[in-house]
């Protein structure tokens, strides 16, 4: 029987295992894969006592200081739901894997984060691993001298666009607003770019193109309503993340944008023993210092709540 399980192997359950670990409870943290989003950053200027870091190398380390610590590790460890079993007064949590092993835990902390946004597109789904991908970080270098797009002008798709000039010949930004939505550091790198990066605003990517099981342009629709096309090699999709709360569905309570809510202060869920924290929940500002820090608040709220319990 663990005191907690933690759900996620991204900067949210590493930050929750370093804490949870510090306060020697009886700790598990199961991932399907070490990194979340975090470790496809491709640099990092906004975490604070690093200069400059790869998103990789900070949850590498991150992964080092949990190692130092008496917590039970498990990856790959698909959870595939979340039981709750009745015992005297109390309710226990059994985690499932998808290979059917089984954990008992007092509590659960769910740190799973979020996958990234479709643009579901005709083309999209066809052209998914033969030209059109999701991560900027794991993909840039297999695009050196050709040209490329980015969908999305927010952080994500702006710094995709960056790395991109380090390898491709071209890169087009796609944006269906008329002003970026990045922060104001990266908006100026954009610009700084020259000729590389192009940005397109008021833009609608209306269909990915591809023949021979290879990307060879998009469509979209400019802000007249007029389509025009690009001829691309890739196509780099950046417009958002969806959390990943199917763990705890039908457990505890989820948003419209199913983010689990969490109490503010504490991050209890809606059930008692459900504690959650990072991308997943509903607190806003999605960056990987507030979900390191909501997840270090969580696991303690989690050992003030185990204390309570005896």
């Amino acid at each position: 029987m663990h005191d907690l399980i933690i759900v996620g192997g991204g900067a949210a359950a590493m930050s929750a295992a370093i804490y949870a670990g510090r306060k020697k409870i009886k700790v598990a943290m199961v991932a399907g894969e070490i990194g979340g989003q975090t470790a496809l950053q491709p640099e990092f200027y906004n975490y604070p006592g690093f200069v400059d870091i790869d998103g990789y190398k900070l949850i590498s380390n991150m992964r080092q200081q949990v190692k130092r610590l008496e917590v039970d590790m498990r990856d790959p460890w698909f959870v595939e739901n979340i039981l709750v079993e009745t015992r005297g007064s109390r309710e226990t949590f059994l985690l499932k894997s998808s290979t059917g092993e089984i954990l008992e835990t007092r509590s659960v902390l769910v740190a799973t984060g979020g996958k990234p946004k479709l643009l579901n597109v005709p083309g999209e789904k066809e052209f998914s691993n033969k030209g059109v991908t999701y991560c900027a970080t794991c993909d840039a270098p297999l695009f050196g001298g050709k040209r490329t797009a980015v969908i999305g002008g927010g952080n994500t798709g702006t710094e995709a666009a960056l790395l991109l000039t380090k390898y491709a010949a071209k890169v087009y930004l796609l944006h269906r607003g008329n002003a970026l939505k990045a922060d104001e550091v990266t908006k100026e790198q954009i610009k700084s770019a020259g000729d590389t990066i192009e940005v397109l605003y008021n833009a609608v990517t209306t269909e990915i193109l591809g023949v021979n099981n290879k990307v060879t342009g998009l469509r979209y629709k400019d802000k007249d309503g007029v389509i025009r096309e690009l001829a691309l090699d890739g196509v780099f999709i950046a417009v958002g993340f969806s959390p990943n709360s199917f763990v705890a569905k039908n457990l505890v309570n989820i948003n419209e944008f199913g983010e689990i809510i969490v109490d503010p202060r504490t991050n209890m869920t809606s059930r008692e023993g459900i504690f959650a924290a990072g991308d997943v929940t509903n607190i806003p500002y999605k960056q990987t210092v507030i979900a390191a820090g909501e997840a270090a608040k969580a696991a303690l709220a989690v050992h003030q709540w185990l204390l309570a319990q005896r």
